[in-house]
């Protein structure tokens, strides 16, 4: 289909400005006057002017305005889609000719979850830091879920499965998990034998893990499904590691968390023949099209530092 279909089958008499139209699928994109006025710094009095300009270049209503903030209307949603392929197009040529010159540069804005094991993702941005040292990197540590269009970083990064499918991501690693318990633990309750013997056991469960209501195994033969006492709920991995360290009870941790706890003597882990399912560690981006070369690079990077430590 023609990307400007639509565009030619209106009757104009003036050139379409570009600057406009990129302006009005940054609106549509953040669903918001307000966010979009934040993220573009150009106030609301401009953007309602030019979107209404560009409304009557049509003809036609392009954005509706709800309690619940901006949504495309029919004719709206035919225009986002057929310009803005092309207005991606024409911003790449503008970064990649930016960056041929300047290299990379700029500011980078990252989340992350408190559970991820902030010790072993640090030291793969860390590494990035010193390959690309014209990059200045923002690091925020959260405990709730963020999505890039709602807040403002270049990228998020989440564990386990999306909660909405619209999102645009990567996958960077795939991170397996076992079951560990303290040496302490393990001399008091003794050491499990076969995955069935962990419904015996006093368990350290996280809120998904409960929510799923088992503990699933598998090894080279079968799957395993085991429901759990969960002494103790919590709704961060890193605090269920420390209560399997100090004895409370069994856990299923990432294996990359608890390697340098297995070392030391901290933890041992029981039944290696099984694994539990792994969990996905995924980035979240803005556009699929229209991304620096920073945060390309920066998503390279971590996924190939994750991937060999994992």
């Amino acid at each position: 289909m023609d990307r400007l279909a639509f565009v030619r089958g209106t009757r104009m008499h003036h050139r379409l400005d570009l600057n406009t139209l990129r302006l009005f699928c940054e609106v549509a994109e953040a669903g918001s006057m307000t966010r979009a006025s934040e993220q573009l710094r150009i106030s609301k009095s401009t953007i309602s002017r030019r979107l209404d300009q560009l409304e009557q270049h049509f003809g036609a209503l392009l954005l509706k305005r709800g309690a619940k903030g901006l949504a495309l209307t029919e004719i709206g949603s035919v225009l986002y889609e057929q310009v803005q392929c092309l207005v991606s197009e024409i911003e790449e040529i503008g970064v990649n000719a930016a960056e041929l010159q300047a290299g990379l540069s700029g500011s980078l804005r990252v989340s992350i979850p408190v559970d991820f094991g902030v010790g072993w993702i640090s030291r793969a941005i860390a590494g990035f830091v010193l390959r690309y040292p014209e990059v200045n990197v923002e690091v925020e540590v959260n405990s709730r879920e963020v999505n890039p269009r709602d807040d403002p970083y270049d990228l998020t990064i989440q564990l386990g499965p999306l909660k909405e499918s619209n999102l645009i991501y990567r996958r960077l690693a795939t991170i397996t998990r076992g079951v560990y318990a303290s040496p302490e633990y393990l001399r008091r309750r003794g050491t499990p034998r076969a995955v069935e013997d962990f419904a015996l056991h006093d368990c350290v469960t996280t809120d998904q893990q409960r929510q799923n209501g088992v503990w699933t195994f598998r090894n080279q033969i079968k799957h395993q499904f085991i429901e759990v006492q969960g002494k103790v709920v919590v709704n961060n991995i890193a605090v269920a590691r420390e209560l399997a360290i100090d004895g409370v009870g069994l856990s299923m941790l990432p294996n990359v968390m608890c390697r340098n706890d297995v070392k030391s003597g901290r933890l041992v882990r029981v039944l290696t023949a099984w694994e539990s399912p792994p969990v996905e560690a995924t980035a979240l981006i803005l556009s699929r099209t229209r991304v620096p070369a920073r945060t390309r690079a920066f998503l390279d990077y971590l996924s190939e530092r994750l991937t060999d430590e994992l």
